[in-house]
């Protein structure tokens, strides 16, 4: 006997995936945070230091960048996703 699967319930578990992975990518990006500041105060002013920790802030930067983005279209997607499909 097959299982019926509505298209609320595959939005819903692919919403639920998509929470874990950013919040997963959200405790990456804070760790990647602390690396940066201890990699700074690590230097001691050693310009070779300095540049792996500058590389490091620019790396912090940009993966909080990517996951306030992937938040913003994950959560645009589901309000859209809750709208098109509320009545199936």
């Amino acid at each position: 006997m097959p299982v019926a699967v509505s298209a609320q319930s595959i939005t819903t578990m692919v919403g639920n995936v998509a929470k874990v992975i950013i919040i997963v990518a959200g405790i990456i990006v804070v760790v990647l945070w602390v690396v940066t500041g201890v990699l700074f105060l690590a230097a001691q002013g050693a310009p070779e230091k300095l540049t792996k920790a500058k590389s490091a802030l620019i790396g912090a930067i940009i993966g909080t960048v990517i996951v306030i983005l992937a938040y913003t279209g994950t959560t645009i997607v589901n309000i859209f996703s809750n709208a098109l499909f509320q009545g199936v």
